[in-house]
């Protein structure tokens, strides 16, 4: 398996890359007046770039050769360890600021190296903790050792729990946005029946038509994994 980068997190940041760098490039040659401020611009678009560039990195299992490999595809680098070279592999969070945290999960090398991936910045990170799961075995980082079966039982609900969590903080988020969405779809399908030009509200509103499906399809596969973490815990309570 190999992970693949997040197109709406790719969107995102390449966004704001863009809404920082377009100030310094209108102030240096649109002639706008300069006022110091688009040096500092300049330093965090660069900044930017450099840290995309560094930290952006795919994970790739072959457990055919038993074979893990970290790329970093901006880079031209790769990092190839056998299966016997991992001690393990181990769950973390990651805080998102105001937004929802994200798990992240790290490997463990005998060479002292770490290596982390976040569902932030990956699409499909549980399917990572899958392989993982297979592949390799639990590292409690707390006792810094391999987790006994009573501790790997322990972690593993743990990370159920964040991911329901995790689950409910994103349906609530979608649902405003879908809300914002349904607001500004209906202002702009009011323009097109008022006789308005129809260049720029029809492509928005077919933008808006195929986010709202992408979003109401998110949320049903949200709602499946809550409604499946409520079912898991009801099994656990009785137990």
């Amino acid at each position: 398996m190999i992970t693949k980068i997040r197109l709406t997190t790719s969107i995102f940041i390449l966004s704001i890359l863009s809404g920082i760098g377009c100030i310094p490039y209108l102030m240096f040659f649109g002639g706008v007046k300069r006022n110091g401020i688009e040096i500092v611009l300049l330093l965090v678009f660069f900044a930017g770039v450099f840290c995309v560039t560094i930290f952006t990195s795919i994970f790739k299992i072959d457990h055919q050769n038993r074979i893990f490999r970290v790329i970093y595809p901006f880079r031209l680098k790769i990092k190839k360890y056998s299966f016997d070279d991992i001690l393990g592999y181990y769950f973390s969070t990651m805080n998102g600021g105001r937004g929802p945290e994200y798990k992240v999960i790290y490997f463990k090398m005998k060479d002292g190296n770490e290596y982390g991936i976040t569902d932030f910045e990956t699409s499909n990170l549980r399917e990572l903790e899958r392989y993982s799961m297979k592949y390799f075995s639990l590292w409690d980082k707390v006792k810094s050792e391999i987790a006994s079966k009573e501790r790997e039982t322990e972690i593993l609900l743990e990370s159920q729990k964040f991911d329901y969590k995790q689950a409910k903080e994103i349906r609530w988020r979608l649902i405003i946005v879908l809300g914002l969405l349904m607001f500004f779809f209906v202002i702009f399908i009011r323009e097109v029946t008022s006789s308005k030009p129809l260049s720029f509200y029809t492509i928005a509103i077919s933008l808006i038509v195929f986010a709202l499906v992408k979003i109401i399809d998110k949320l049903i596969r949200i709602q499946r994994k809550i409604k499946n973490g409520v079912e898991h815990q009801t099994s656990k309570k009785t137990d």
